[in-house]
């Protein structure tokens, strides 16, 4: 272990755009909500890395009923067991049948039901006509194999995934057809049982599908049991990194509680006055679902750093694996199989995360590779590198590859992926290192969205991003000043594929740097974009983006073979204000000056969902700072609205609406759609908000900035004229509404359904607050989800995942009770947006 007061949360800029940007000041301000989950001793663990221990912390208990169960021919029975005295949800269930005899095992079926009446067919159809004497079969999602249809099942112990090769299978006392297991339905364990109270009744139903043919004495012979695992909040003790076989409350190294804990469980670490890095003899391998989290910050960055010592990589997460880290620092690893920081091939989610300083060597994913699902949220990649002699490696800061675990798009939201490179050895050919900030493989679906990938440089293709034979949508994110050094495309580069596709929407691609190459390559494949800025001064003619198609809507350089269309404009000078990157919403932007052509020429359609009739995957709704994109003339062009009404706007009250404030909270709003250079100024006309004052911002020159603590409540009118060297003037409006919070705390919830207006059921919904912390809820059968407790007076971000829909986050100001907050699921199975993928 090794304690540091130092800040590692630290930029690096290059210096051209140092020069000419000044410094970039960004704060994204980390903490996390721990929901502590009650702890139950007394476990009887059945398949666990879990020691038998007299004082380890645990949350896994079996239960079971001896009695044997008789199996009649074309018939039906049941049996029970009684749970109790457990605490918290249901996090992991193991089903096992004790002892089953039977000479054909495809005509039975196991129907599980739960204590609250779920049901789930959990084994059906398989082990063909070949007999067993004396099987113990275990049922877990997290076992690596489907039982056979056709082949023996085995007698003795045998460990299988629940395995279902028939449909609409019915059994005595139930009624309908329940639900099912793949590879014949589609639900799992983890589905239907993940997150009830275990507490009560389950009961076990049998039924023989077939008449003859099970001989004498077919039955379970020793009954069946349940070992059911609860969520427990596991503390670190120890900075040691070794593993003591427990996970004690006297003694836990962060080992001990990834490896020991049980599924579903939170892993937290004690109070410190400054950063402390555990440093890794190894890996630590995740193959169950774990939270990993910090409340602290350190300088604005994480507290808790783990390091893999630049000889190991940090995490490994395995197909059963899903691990999600809140607020933790990834450093130093190093890997020769891909992933520096992380390798994930089952589910990986970060919250305000830093991964930084990972190396991958002749492989893919500096920092993460992931071929599972990836879910990424105010997170930065930073200085991460990918490095090959003669093998193809690509994803300096992040690669994106379609593993068997991979059943959503991979989600990047408010993320900035930084100065990450591709590196060579001496002898290494042109061609292979693609792709320094993200690379996208075959196969491989994401959606970035309210993201800044920066100043990456790559020493082949696709300097910010690399699409090979994947599919990319860009929403609200800027990719700006990177490289490629002997490649094409230093922003985007891509395989000349159909199968590489891009879908830009409300983004903006620039660089200030000179370079020989295209800024965006899409030559022979499928690239689209509407309402982008793809430009630059410092690029050849006719090479700034070489090939796509235009939806309209957008500012190009240069043209290359794209067609523009009408309503698209031809300008290497966008002018986007590079001289004052502005802080706000989770990411830096660039925001147009007052004269730029992006104001008011974007399609609208973007403002509305895919079931309202929009032309995006998503209602595009607010900018790369979450500003709203409906005031003004129009939709600006770009990532980033100019975020300020020209006087005589015919809105109802002329004025532009700033984020909510709360009488006794905290408030800092930087009002960016100034740029005062040289000799232009600024008139502060009216400004009387008690509590409150304006001026220059303190840490972004040119800027002005709102802060103080707001004491009355009501709606107030800011008045500025703005003075530019050209002696434009103009006057900008504002109104700040103040609001008092009626609760401490107050709920907020709504519904999530599907393009038909049905309810989700057994949805992820997660709200992440402007502090980084994070809770999450499921909906109930009929899509209702609902936050009990939420701080007022705070804005969050209200985030829906469920397998097969895409949904768009919101960004909400919680004053009072909210159950409106509905979510309207979009079908990712094909193409119901109208726009190509």
């Amino acid at each position: 272990m090794r304690l540091s007061l130092d800040n590692p949360f630290m930029f690096k800029t290059a210096p051209g755009f140092r020069a000419r940007a000044g410094r970039l000041f960004l704060r994204l301000v980390l903490g996390v909500w721990l929901a502590a989950a009650a702890l139950t001793a007394g476990a009887q663990p059945e398949k666990t890395d879990r020691p038998a221990s007299a004082d380890a912390v645990t949350a896994i208990r079996a239960f079971n009923n001896t009695t044997p169960v008789n199996i009649p021919s074309s018939g039906g029975a049941a049996s029970a067991v009684t749970v109790s005295g457990m605490s918290g949800p249901v996090s992991r269930l193991t089903v096992t049948l004790n002892g089953v005899v039977h000479l054909t095992p495809a005509d039975l079926d196991f129907l599980l039901v739960g204590p609250h009446g779920e049901q789930l067919v959990i084994f059906s159809d398989a082990g063909g006509a070949f007999g067993l004497s004396d099987s113990v079969i275990r049922l877990s999602d997290y076992n690596p194999a489907l039982a056979p249809a056709n082949a023996s099942i085995g007698n003795g112990l045998v460990d299988y995934k629940p395995t279902n090769y028939g449909s609409f299978d019915t059994f005595t006392g139930i009624a309908g057809f329940p639900p099912e297991v793949g590879p014949g339905g589609f639900e799992t364990l983890s589905s239907v049982f993940d997150g009830i109270d275990p507490n009560g009744v389950w009961t076990l139903f049998v039924q023989d599908d077939t008449a003859g043919g099970n001989g004498a004495n077919s039955r379970l012979a020793r009954g069946w049991s349940l070992t059911i695992e609860t969520p427990e909040t596991v503390q670190v003790t120890t900075f040691a990194d070794r593993d003591d076989l427990a996970c004690t409350p006297q003694n836990c190294s962060l080992r001990d509680a990834v490896k020991y804990s049980s599924n579903g469980s939170t892993i937290v670490f004690p109070a410190s006055p400054g950063t402390i890095t555990y440093i890794l003899d190894s890996s630590l391998d995740v193959d169950k679902r774990l939270t990993i989290s910090d409340f602290g910050t350190v300088g604005g960055g994480p507290r808790i750093f783990v390091s893999g010592n630049g000889q190991n990589r940090v995490f490994n997460v395995a197909s059963t694996g899903d691990l999600t880290l809140n607020g933790i620092g990834v450093i130093s690893g190093r890997s020769f199989s891909g992933g520096g920081g992380v390798l994930s091939n089952g589910s990986l989610t970060l919250n305000s995360c830093l991964l930084r300083d990972n190396r991958a060597l002749n492989s893919h994913g500096g920092a993460i590779a992931s071929f599972g699902n990836l879910k990424m949220t105010t997170t930065t990649v930073l200085s991460n590198e990918v490095t090959a002699d003669f093998t193809p490696s690509q994803g300096g800061g992040i690669y994106l590859g379609k593993g068997p675990a991979a059943t959503r798009d991979a989600e990047i939201f408010g993320s900035i992926i930084q100065s990450n490179v591709t590196t060579p050895t001496a002898l290494t050919p042109r061609g292979i290192l693609n792709g320094a900030g993200l690379a996208v493989g075959p196969q491989a679906r994401a959606i970035v969205q309210n993201s800044w990938i920066s100043f990456n440089s790559a020493l082949d293709n696709g300097g910010g991003i690399y699409i090979d034979q994947g599919d990319l949508t860009l929403i609200d994110t800027s990719v700006i000043s990177n490289s490629a050094t002997f490649g094409r495309g230093t922003g985007i580069g891509s395989t000349p594929f159909a199968a590489t596709r891009l879908n830009s929407f409300n983004s903006t691609v620039l660089s200030d740097r000179s370079s020989l190459r295209c800024l965006v390559d899409g030559a022979g494949a499928s690239f689209t974009f509407l309402n982008t800025i793809v430009s630059s001064p410092n690029f050849p003619a006719n090479c700034t983006i070489d090939t796509g198609v235009s939806a309209g809507h957008n500012i190009f350089g240069a043209v290359g073979s794209l067609t523009p269309q009408p309503t698209d404009i031809v300008t290497t000078d966008p002018r986007i204000d590079f001289a004052s990157i502005r802080s706000g919403g989770f990411v830096p932007v660039l925001v147009p000056l007052w004269d730029s052509p992006a104001i008011d020429a974007g399609d609208p359609c973007v403002l509305s969902s895919p079931a309202a009739g929009g032309c995006a995957p998503v209602a595009i709704t607010t900018d790369a700072r979450l500003m709203p994109r409906s005031l003004g003339g129009g939709v600006d062009i770009g990532a980033a609205e100019f975020n300020f009404l020209p006087a005589g706007s015919l809105l109802p009250n002329h004025n532009r609406a700033l984020p909510t404030a709360a009488t006794g909270q905290s408030y800092r709003q930087q009002l960016s759609g100034f740029a005062l250079q040289g000799s232009s100024s600024y008139t502060v006309r009216q400004f009387n908000v008690p509590g409150l004052t304006i001026g220059d911002s303190p840490t972004a020159p040119g800027t002005l900035e709102i802060n103080g603590v707001p004491t009355t409540p009501g709606n107030y009118d800011i008045e500025i004229v703005f003075n530019n060297t050209a002696g434009f003037n103009t006057l900008i409006l504002y109104t700040l509404t103040v609001v008092t919070p009626t609760a401490a705390t107050v709920p907020a919830g709504g519904r999530v359904t599907d393009e038909n207006g049905r309810g989700v059921a057994g949805a992820i919904v997660t709200v992440t607050g402007a502090a980084g912390q994070n809770l999450s809820v499921r909906t109930n059968s009929f899509g209702v989800y609902r936050f009990e407790q939420l701080a007022a007076g705070e804005s969050y971000v209200f985030n829906v995942r469920s397998k097969g829909y895409g949904f768009a986050p919101q960004v909400v100001f919680l004053a009072d009770e909210r159950g409106d907050l509905d979510f309207t699921g979009v079908s990712i199975a094909g193409n119901r947006s109208g726009y190509q993928r």
